[in-house]
């Protein structure tokens, strides 16, 4: 019973599996770029909410998470 079960699973799977590997890159529709790993973001600076410059590559670790936020 239990083979019976997991067989329909896995065909009731598979046409979605392949829907999904059709489907376009979501990232391509929206007109986004993707960044290659490894590739080092532009140097800027902007004002931390203390008034303090930051430099993004003057980051603290190895990799930096920049999180641009408006209230508009």
């Amino acid at each position: 019973m239990r083979r019976i079960v997991l067989l329909l699973l896995t065909l009731l799977a598979l046409p979605g599996a392949a829907a999904a590997a059709e489907a376009p890159d979501p990232f391509e529709a929206l007109g986004l770029v993707r960044m290659d790993s490894g590739i080092r973001a532009p140097a800027f600076s902007v004002p931390d909410l203390h008034g303090k410059l930051v430099t993004v590559s003057a980051g603290p670790g190895p990799a930096t998470i920049l999180v641009f936020w408006a209230t508009w």
